[in-house]
């Protein structure tokens, strides 16, 4: 089975790949709280921040191989409410130089 943690309890539990309300881009976040309303489970899930303008993402040239994307190794201030349906999978995260990390679907 698949766990799903908040960020303090268990960091890797919480890196999740989603879908904000009404969208189909994917979206890298940490979950922040596992909320339960009525029957149903929703993450309140605050954004991975995108990389800063002009950092470059050294992985482009090997998408689609090697599908790693660069994003700031900083969290954004938008937080979403996501229920679980909308939740893809785990992601790793690997923190590198210039305030960057690396993002890879698990």
């Amino acid at each position: 089975g698949i766990t799903f943690s908040h960020a303090s309890t268990h960091q890797g539990n919480s890196l999740v790949l989603y879908h904000p309300r009404n969208s189909r881009e994917v979206i890298p976040g940490s979950i922040q709280q596992i909320l339960s309303v009525g029957e149903e489970v929703k993450f309140e899930i605050q954004r991975q921040a995108p990389l800063e303008v002009g950092m470059r993402d050294p992985f482009v040239r090997y998408r689609p191989l090697f599908p790693a994307h660069t994003y700031s190794s900083k969290m954004s201030n938008i937080v979403d409410t996501v229920p679980l349906h909308d939740i893809l999978s785990h992601y790793a995260r690997f923190n590198f130089y210039g305030g960057r990390c690396v993002v890879l679907d698990l």
